[in-house]
């Protein structure tokens, strides 16, 4: 085993140990898998790299070591899967629950499609204080996003959700796009009309 040096080894070690974390919590969802099958392709190349004399063995040695690191942002930045159940529906505004994966109530959040069908307005998203900054709110918005296939429109952001709403803007990509807010005045004015 030592015959394919530290840097593999580092690599199997980091493997192992995010396998076991993955085995025994659902807290993590694709990001986290993707990781895992990037540092097995990195953990390929760097028995190819082995293999060669010199260079070979210190670019795998430098790969181990960027595996390792690489595991380690997986793990800061993996985010916990949610589910939503739906506690009522009507005229196209939705009520739900937020559940974590062991069914433990998170929060509530309430969004409407109507009145114009292609944004889904949120007018409320509320947290359990004891779950907080833990990454619910960004895996609710995600599944909201699965759910209904529309960008999402923050109603009327309070000072205490400001900060949310700016970070979830700043990381709008292929999970889920966060729009401008608009202001319950707006909001009162678009339902009426």
């Amino acid at each position: 085993m030592l015959a394919y040096g530290w840097g593999i080894l580092v690599t199997l070690a980091v493997m192992a140990l995010a396998l076991l974390m993955m085995a025994f919590s659902s807290k993590y969802g694709p990001a986290f898998v993707r990781a895992i099958l990037l540092l097995a392709c990195i953990l390929t190349v760097q028995a190819v790299f082995y293999h060669f004399e010199g260079l070979g063995q210190g670019l795998s040695n430098v790969l181990g070591v960027a595996s390792a690191g690489i595991m380690f942002v997986a793990l800061r930045r993996a985010r916990p899967a949610v589910r939503l159940r739906l506690e009522s529906e009507r005229n196209g505004n939705y009520k739900y629950t937020i559940l974590s994966t062991k069914n433990v109530t998170l929060g509530r959040v309430v969004a409407s499609l109507w009145p114009d069908q292609r944004m889904l307005y949120l007018t409320q998203i509320e947290l359990e204080n004891d779950h907080r900054k833990k990454g619910y709110g960004t895996a609710t918005l995600e599944a909201l996003t699965q759910l209904h296939h529309r960008s999402i429109v923050p109603v009327q952001e309070t000072g205490s959700s400001y900060g949310f709403w700016m970070k979830m803007r700043s990381r709008s990509g292929d999970n889920f796009k966060v729009e401008e807010q608009i202001s319950t005045t707006d909001w009162s004015i678009l339902i009426r009309n």
